[in-house]
């Protein structure tokens, strides 16, 4: 909860490259954590309303923005 919510949000302002590397992380994790399906959409899908699934063009690009996070991280 930290990690997506508090931390990005703390450092405005500080250590610009250390929050651009988190903001890439975070938003990748995001991702992973899937959307809301509302019951119409649900229905055409062929799921359960509430549901989160991923599609593989979510997937690739949250694998992208978490490896870019942990690299700029560590570099």
């Amino acid at each position: 909860m930290a990690l997506l919510h508090i931390l990005t949000t703390a450092l405005r302002g500080y250590v610009p490259t250390v929050r651009a590397a988190l903001r890439h992380l975070v938003w990748g994790l995001r991702i992973l954590g899937g959307r809301c399906i509302n019951e119409s959409e649900a229905k055409s899908l062929h799921i359960e309303p509430g549901c989160s699934p991923l599609a593989d063009e979510d997937v690739k690009k949250a694998k992208l923005l978490i490896f870019e996070g942990l690299s700029e991280i560590e570099g």
